[in-house]
C-alpha cells in the first residue's frame, strides 16, 4: 500500500523507520517475478516475464535502481522461469530455481547457482517446484539445503498439493553431490519442508507434517537433522510435539 492506495512493484522498506521506497524496474510491475538484495545491500538481482509461455529475463542493478544489467534470458518452456534468488552469505554467489513455465502448478524445478555478476551459471540438482520453497545457504556458503520432491513420478502431485511428498536434502556446491538428510522414512509424515541451518552449520531445523486440511487444520512438528556427509545415515529427531489446529505453515 502506498498512501492508502494499491501500488504494486518492487519496494524497499527501511527496517528502522518503516519508510517505504519504490524502486523503478523500468517496466510494468506486473512483469516482476522475484527480487533479492545482496547481503551488503548494494545490489538487487531480479527476474521478469511477459506472461505464461514467454520465459523470463534476469537482471542485476544497484539498490537504488541505477545501472541495470541484463544477465540472461530463458526462453519459454520447461524450467524457464528464474526465481527464488538467494545470495550466499559472503555475497559472491547466487542460488536460484528454474521453475517450469507451465499452467501445471507443482512441477519439479532445477536448482542453479551463478556468481554475483550472473556468469558461471550451472545446474546443481532437481528440487520441489511451485510451492515457493527457496534454497537455503549454509553459514559457510559451501552447501545448500533444499526441499526435494520424492514422488516426481506421481502426476497427481503435479496439480494437487495434498499429494506432495517431500524430503530435506543438501547439495555440495563444489562437487554437485546431493543427499537426503530427512525424509518421510525418518519423520513418518508426508511433507518435510522449510529448512533452516543452525549457526554452526552442523544441523538443519525443519517442519514435518501431513497435508493440512483447510477446515480442520493440521499438526506440523519441528524436527532437527544432523548434516554430516553423503555416506552417513540420516540422524533426525523431533524438537517439539505436534502443533494442533494449524491451518497454514510457512
Amino acid at each position: 500500500m502506498d498512501s492508502g492506495s494499491w501500488n504494486p512493484g518492487l519496494w524497499e522498506v527501511d527496517a528502522a523507520t518503516g519508510a517505504p521506497k519504490n524502486i523503478d524496474i523500468g517496466m510494468l510491475s506486473s512483469f516482476l517475478i522475484d527480487a533479492a538484495a545482496s547481503p551488503d545491500g548494494t545490489h538487487i538481482v531480479y527476474s521478469t516475464t511477459l506472461g505464461l509461455g514467454m520465459g523470463s529475463d534476469t537482471w542485476l542493478m544497484n539498490s537504488d535502481g541505477s545501472h541495470v544489467v541484463h544477465l540472461f534470458r530463458n526462453e519459454g518452456g520447461a524450467q524457464s522461469i528464474a526465481g527464488l534468488f538467494v545470495w550466499s552469505p559472503d555475497g559472491t554467489m547466487i542460488a536460484y530455481d528454474h521453475l517450469s513455465d507451465s499452467p501445471i502448478p507443482f512441477l519439479p524445478a532445477g536448482l542453479w547457482v551463478m556468481n554475483d555478476q550472473g556468469s558461471q551459471q550451472h545446474h546443481l540438482t532437481e528440487v520441489d517446484g511451485g510451492h515457493g520453497y527457496a534454497p537455503v545457504w549454509s553459514p559457510d556458503g559451501r552447501r545448500i539445503a533444499f526441499v526435494e520432491r520424492t514422488n516426481v513420478g506421481d502426476p497427481v502431485a503435479d496439480t494437487n498439493p495434498q499429494s506432495l511428498q517431500s524430503a530435506i536434502a543438501v547439495v555440495d556446491i563444489t562437487t554437485g553431490q546431493s543427499w537426503v538428510v530427512a525424509s518421510s522414512a525418518q519423520t513418518g509424515v508426508q511433507i518435510n519442508t522449510n529448512p533452516a541451518w543452525s549457526p554452526d552449520g552442523s544441523s538443519i531445523t525443519f517442519i514435518a507434517f501431513n497435508p493440512i486440511n483447510h477446515v480442520l487444520g493440521g499438526t506440523p512438528r519441528y524436527w532437527s537433522a544432523r548434516v554430516t556427509n553423503p555416506q552417513a545415515r540420516p540422524s533426525v529427531g523431533a524438537l517439539t510435539p505436534a502443533l494442533t489446529h494449524v491451518v497454514a505453515t510457512g
